[in-house]
């Protein structure tokens, strides 16, 4: 099984469509989440169409939300929970394994990211399944998950590591750091953050044995995390705000990688 999330910043281009459809044919997932599609339900079935996957289901783009989707093919199920302009949260059903998946769009706003958190605890409440999270937390968890630009509150990082531990959530850990945004202007330094990712409770952890495997590209580092057990071999791909320019050679990295 294999899962992949994207902050795609608008699918409304053929060429951005174009890029995802590779992506999608050489890597093959079964689960696809995508943040800021900027599109609505009538788009996102066509891109149902367009990806061959069998289902969909989609938060439209509108002035509080930048769209959400999810899509998936016909070897897994998936359950609704709840969603939100912010969030999809469902139950995974592939093989012997359940196990709750809520997929994230954290807010940008410095004065409303406090809702990302209340959104990681509500949902935290609605399965005791294992349960895995992914997408753009629009936060870092350590100075080092940032270079260029001022300094991060260090109350805004506490605020993420404060939920995270008060849900016991836990991420893989790399060897090193990776950045999934970057953002440059004329005058200004270039800035790298690492604001998408995976995390999971320990009994998630318990079913999927982890290892990170990294791949770098130019202007932007790609990371591209594995996570398998020995019976269903499940692969988790985040390719973060990495832009079009950047993922049109990573369906052959990938590639690489798994051979």
């Amino acid at each position: 099984m294999k899962i992949l999330c994207w902050n795609c910043q608008g699918l409304g281009q053929t060429s951005a469509v174009q890029v995802l459809k590779s992506i999608v044919f050489q890597n093959a997932p079964d689960v696809i989440f995508l943040c800021e599609t900027r599109l609505n339900k009538l788009l996102c079935e066509r891109l149902r169409i367009s990806l061959n996957m069998v289902n969909c289901f989609s938060v439209d783009s509108s002035l509080s939300c930048s769209g959400l989707a999810i899509l998936w093919n016909n070897i897994v199920s998936v359950d609704l929970l709840s969603y939100s302009a912010h969030h999809i949260d469902t139950i995974i059903h592939f093989d012997v394994f359940n196990f709750h998946f809520s997929e994230l769009h954290g807010y940008a706003d410095t004065n409303h990211k406090y809702k990302t958190w209340q959104l990681i605890d509500q949902q935290q409440n609605s399965s005791s399944l294992p349960w895995l999270l992914g997408g753009d937390f629009n936060e870092i968890l350590a100075d080092n998950e940032k270079q260029g630009g001022p300094h991060r509150a260090r109350s805004q990082i506490d605020n993420f590591c404060n939920c995270l531990s008060n849900n016991n959530l836990f991420y893989c850990r790399p060897k090193k750091g990776w950045f999934t945004w970057t953002r440059s202007g004329p005058n200004t330094r270039t800035i790298f953050e690492r604001l998408d990712r995976f995390i999971a409770t320990p009994d998630w952890f318990q079913f999927f044995r982890c290892i990170v495997f990294f791949l770098n590209s130019k202007p932007c580092p790609i990371i591209v995390p594995y996570l398998w057990t020995l019976h269903a071999l499940p692969v988790l791909i985040h390719l973060g705000h990495l832009r079009n320019s950047v993922l049109s050679n990573v369906g052959q990295m990938t590639k690489m990688v798994l051979n």
